[in-house]
């Protein structure tokens, strides 16, 4: 695989369950996400480099999203019970590849947050395809609704 330009690995802290729990959340935003130290120190300074240059920023998982939008807004690392939803102003990640999660999740709330509702038509396709679900299922790449998922 080539490698270049890669920004290097990304300590996220140990991240938990709790973050992808289902039926606990409404979009309505009633509710608190459970909170987790990420680290994102080791490789931020070449995040922030990328984008002079018109670099996308990919982030693999929601926990990669939400560590690097928290690291945004708070620092690289640190205690974060950041909740993402609807609507909310992405600051960092472009595209992110994640997995098919369970309805009422704040993971699936997280990716209505970052590609709007687009996300009913590609879990619907999903379904009728026979797409695994969840950690260890099939996987997708979102571009974020507001169309900044291409160059800078």
């Amino acid at each position: 695989a080539d490698w270049a330009g890669w920004a290097g690995w990304a300590g996220l802290g140990w991240a938990g369950l709790a973050l992808g729990r289902p039926g606990w959340v409404w979009l309505d935003g009633g509710q608190e996400i459970a909170g987790w130290w990420p680290d994102v120190s080791g490789s931020w300074p070449d995040v922030v480099r990328g984008w002079p240059d018109g670099g996308r920023v990919v982030a693999v998982g929601t926990t990669t999203l939400r560590a690097l939008e928290s690291a945004s807004r708070f620092g690289p690392y640190g205690l974060t019970d950041l909740f993402i939803r609807p609507p909310f102003d992405f600051a960092v990640v472009d595209v992110l590849m994640t997995n098919f999660h369970l309805p009422r999740s704040t993971l699936l709330v997280m990716l209505e947050a970052f590609s709007g509702q687009r996300w009913r038509a590609w879990y619907a396709d999903a379904l009728s395809c026979g797409y695994r679900f969840l950690s260890f299922g099939d996987a997708m790449l979102a571009a974020r609704e507001d169309g900044r998922g291409g160059e800078r």
